[in-house]
């Protein structure tokens, strides 16, 4: 009864409702609430066919070290809610050595088939100075990645 209570409260009420959703745990694990909420994301609640959301990343694959000044690709591998899901741009924020990133998606479309692909963005880095960066985000259930950089 409580998850019906929240579902009509808060998740009707508020489109910002999935991540919330994702910490709810069953019986039979996480991928059943992956799955259960795909197909309520696909699901047009409030007659819009836009969202935006933050996708959870499933790894950082990036070089262990770089030269200095030399531009670095740093794929990271995020996972998708349905296939109407499109990347838009990162969110970063940088405290001394550690970058923290975010991955925002655009979901654009009413008829979207409900399956999980996985999706790669490319983040670039240069490192300015010869020392160690570190690299976080956070995937399904709240956990973090990280990665190390060393720049020589």
């Amino acid at each position: 009864m409580k998850l019906v209570h929240f579902f009509k409260t808060k998740v009707l009420a508020n489109l910002n409702w999935l991540g919330a959703m994702l910490t709810i745990k069953t019986t039979t694990g996480t991928l059943i609430v992956l799955l259960f909420m795909a197909g309520l994301y696909s699901c047009n609640l409030e007659g819009s066919c836009e969202q935006q959301a933050e996708a959870f990343v499933k790894e950082l694959i990036m070089p262990d070290s770089a030269p200095i000044n030399t531009e670095i690709d740093i794929q990271v591998k995020y996972l998708l809610y349905n296939s109407c899901g499109k990347f838009n741009k990162f969110y970063s924020s940088v405290n001394s050595d550690t970058t923290s990133i975010r991955v925002h998606v655009d979901y654009i479309g009413c008829d979207c088939p409900n399956v999980l692909p996985d999706s790669i963005a490319i983040y670039k880095f240069t490192g300015r100075a010869k020392r160690q960066y570190f690299f976080r985000a956070v995937g399904v259930d709240g956990i973090v990645f990280q990665d190390t950089l060393t720049c020589y």
